[in-house]
């Protein structure tokens, strides 16, 4: 029996389109991050410094500044099982956004809730 040359094309088509799919979506899969409070079961809330080395932090001025932006995150379990994260929590773009030329620390809040939704501030320090 000769092999039908359409049924070959659109599996190789499928295959191909599978394979660029499972690419595309396995992105997420291997995020890591470099602060990953521990999350509870059913809420979390941690505050926390960004960083752990102090030797070089600058103790307040008065001449301090302030900046701060939040990062959400939705994921939706039951039908899609999609994730959505909006917003930018940058340092460096926190710091230029408040006009902090030099970034003395930072600090984070993390609120996370049923492993449904979750909220990072990102509160940076500087002149």
């Amino acid at each position: 029996m000769k092999p039908n040359r359409r049924g070959i094309v659109a599996n190789c088509c499928l295959t191909l389109l599978f394979s660029a799919v499972l690419l595309c979506l396995g992105g997420c899969a291997f995020l890591s991050a470099p602060v990953q409070p521990p999350t509870g079961l059913v809420f979390t809330s941690v505050q926390a410094p960004v960083s752990a080395d102090y030797d070089a932090t600058v103790v307040r001025s008065e001449d301090e500044k302030h900046a701060q932006a939040t990062s959400y995150f939705f994921f939706e379990p039951l039908i899609t099982r999609l994730s959505f994260g909006w917003d930018d929590v940058a340092i460096a773009k926190i710091a230029q956004d408040g006009g902090i030329k030099e970034v003395h620390y930072a600090d984070y809040e993390f609120m996370h809730v049923l492993g449904i939704f979750a909220k990072v501030t990102i509160s940076v320090y500087g002149e």
